[in-house]
């Protein structure tokens, strides 16, 4: 079947960057002459703006990374490899061979975690991933930058070495980022067998890391076991990405340590080579709702789903993205790319809206509840139920309803007991009458997710309805 092409009744909403100071900053590094200048570029035939600085290529990236010698590059367990000795191990798996590396040749296959359906191979160019990482890197220096007054920092030789502690699979998208990134900034990359908010902790301490990824279920334990602890006053960010993040976690990063650390979040999927919009520090503190603004050359397509136009400004509707860290299709999927992709736009397949420049992702298309024709959001019911003291995780689904068509069951484990009155009241509170889920199941084990974080819905429909 033919996908529709929106129509340019509404214009599509490109970089910008508002008012704040954050935004103020951004835009000052990405105008003619910034450190991360944006020129114009054509790709395929589609309009980009990408940045005129390097590395363009992945192989410029892996001879950069030998520069930074006898640094440590990863920690894992006792394991510890320096710059050198990685250099030394690409070259004996792979003598980089003496061939012109084009910024829009293929580089990665990634397949997508396939939640709602067969995972398919999106393929990455070098361009994707270099600019995911400047992406990274600007946002890093913007914080940097507002820290000192409103002018860049010069470097300091004699700063201790940055390092992250990486909770995301390293097929992940997110893994990705950091394994990517790490060598940019001559940065530690530390990895755990599995995810232990104790050693976490401890790792922090040990290694003097500066910032932790993961999950939002991560961020929560790692937070939750962080508190009061001593020795953590190199830590100045916890990332999270991967699922929906409710607004209490951003509230409880900016609150609970001693030293201030800065909460950070990226949307993005795969096909956009992770965050293609972001939020952090003050921002998400104020806007702890919103999955922030788009990244520097990114645009943004709000497009009605039942009619493939776009939608009216503030109104809910698909995420099309465009821009140098979208991949350009699946591999050897042809049918698959005609679904997702038209003229160089992404449709990712969740729902948002834009307000003020900021971007609110609502759910993902497959997932709302339609409730006797209304429209219940998972994810705005989610963070409700986390606003309550007694939930330890939660997750929203639809059954079928013999009148209604569907009705919300919300999944719940909790840290502390309370019933389901207690928690359909609290709901009620927050909430319109029709977004209260009709039951609550209350469940021993964790939830059911993928090995990335997101949790299985389609396993939970059925033990509910089963």
């Amino acid at each position: 079947m033919a996908v529709p092409r929106p129509r340019s009744r509404v214009p599509r909403m490109t970089t910008t960057f508002g008012g704040s100071l954050r935004a103020e900053t951004t835009a000052r590094l990405t105008g003619p002459g910034g450190e991360f200048a944006l020129v114009d570029a054509e790709v395929r035939g589609v309009p980009w703006r990408v940045y005129e600085r390097g590395p363009h290529t992945l192989r410029e990236l892996a001879e950069l990374a030998a520069t930074w010698g006898e640094r440590v590059f990863t920690v894992y367990g006792e394991e510890r490899v320096t710059y050198a000795e990685h250099a030394a191990q690409v070259r004996g798996l792979a003598p980089l061979p003496d061939v012109p590396v084009d910024p829009d040749d293929d580089a990665t296959i990634l397949y997508t975690s396939g939640t709602t359906g067969r995972p398919k191979g999106a393929v990455g160019t070098h361009r994707n991933h270099c600019t995911n990482i400047l992406n990274t890197l600007l946002g890093a220096r913007v914080t940097a930058t507002i820290a000192h007054g409103g002018v860049p920092p010069e470097p300091d030789p004699a700063a201790p070495q940055p390092g992250g502690l990486c909770t995301f699979p390293l097929f992940h998208i997110a893994g990705i980022t950091s394994l990517t990134f790490t060598p940019l900034t001559g940065g530690k990359l530390v990895t755990q067998y599995r995810w232990d908010p104790a050693e976490a902790v401890e790792l922090v301490r040990r290694e003097r890391l500066t910032g932790v990824s993961g999950v939002p279920t991560v961020g929560r334990q790692f937070v939750e076991r962080a508190v009061g602890e001593p020795g953590l006053e190199t830590l100045t960010a916890l990332s999270m990405g991967g699922a929906p993040i409710p607004p209490d976690l951003v509230g409880l990063v900016d609150t609970q340590f001693a030293a201030p650390v800065s909460s950070a979040n990226g949307y993005g999927l795969t096909e956009t080579t992770s965050a293609v919009v972001a939020n952090g520090g003050q921002d998400y503190v104020s806007h702890p709702d919103s999955v922030g603004r788009l990244v520097p050359g990114a645009d943004l397509r709000i497009v009605d789903p039942g009619t493939g136009e776009d939608a009216e400004p503030g109104e809910v509707g698909e995420l099309w993205f465009r821009g140098p860290n979208v991949v350009r299709g699946y591999w050897n999927n042809p049918e698959g790319t005609a679904a997702a992709f038209t003229d160089g736009w992404f449709h990712t397949g969740d729902l948002g809206v834009v307000r003020d420049g900021w971007v609110y992702v609502v759910d993902r298309m497959k997932d709302v509840v339609i409730r006797g024709g209304e429209n219940i959001y998972c994810a705005e019911v989610e963070a409700a139920l986390f606003e309550h003291p007694a939930v330890a995780d939660v997750a929203l689904v639809g059954v079928p309803h013999d009148r209604l068509g569907e009705q919300a069951v919300a999944v719940v484990t909790t840290r502390a007991e309370v019933t389901a009155e207690e928690l359909q009241q609290h709901v009620r509170a927050r909430l319109a009458g029709f977004k209260v889920p009709e039951r609550v199941v209350f469940r021993a084990e964790p939830l059911p997710r993928t090995p990335s974080g997101k949790v299985l819905k389609r396993e939970l429909r059925r033990e509910v309805d089963g």
